[in-house]
């Protein structure tokens, strides 16, 4: 009686070995090929790159700079309104006035969508108006700037090289509240990569 008591010991002893022997060889089998799942939290960080600007009928302009994605927002300490000003008050009186306007702050909300492949997130860009003032000399003038996303252009964020771009597109400027017309379309174009 004993030998079978010992023997029914022995036995659920190595049954109960063997399931956890397959159960820990089955979670680590399932860990090898597990990759962290991308989420649009992953586009958050800071960012070195260029903003071209341009308008319809000359060559872009570009200038190196810096910005940060957090919170679903494109923060920019230094939107460059170069071409605005110069727009408005011409070359010479434009690029002095640009040299005591302080840095521009800008944020532009997004909503981020993965795409199907899990390698990029897409940015449905919500921008809203920027407004800036400044002094011609002989009148401060309050500057509204009303953006769109280019149409026909993905903004995204590429998850393997870290790379971000995103494309807007002026569609009016008012100064003092009074609409500017004519204004050439004036586009933005900011292209880096994630530190």
């Amino acid at each position: 009686m004993k030998t079978i008591s010992n023997f029914k010991k022995a036995t659920l002893m190595a049954v109960a070995t063997v399931c956890i022997a397959s159960m820990i060889a089955c979670h680590n089998d399932s860990n090898k090929d597990d990759k962290p799942i991308p989420t649009p939290t992953d586009a958050y960080g800071l960012y070195d790159g260029k903003m071209a600007m341009f308008v319809s009928s000359a060559d872009a302009d570009s200038l190196e700079m810096q910005l940060k994605l957090n919170s679903d927002t494109i923060y920019l300490d230094k939107f460059p309104v170069d071409s605005v000003v110069v727009a408005l008050e011409g070359a010479a009186v434009g690029t002095s006035i640009m040299d005591t306007l302080p840095g521009i702050k800008y944020k532009i909300g997004y909503i981020p969508e993965m795409n199907a492949a899990q390698d990029s997130i897409y940015m449905d860009l919500k921008p809203k108006s920027l407004t800036f003032a400044y002094n011609n000399g002989t009148e401060s003038k309050s500057v509204k700037v009303t953006m769109q996303p280019t149409e026909g252009a993905k903004s995204s964020y590429e998850l393997a090289h870290k790379h971000l771009n995103f494309n807007l597109l002026v569609t009016e400027v008012s100064v003092n509240d009074k609409v500017i017309t004519p204004f050439e379309s004036l586009h933005y174009s900011f292209v880096g990569n994630k530190k």
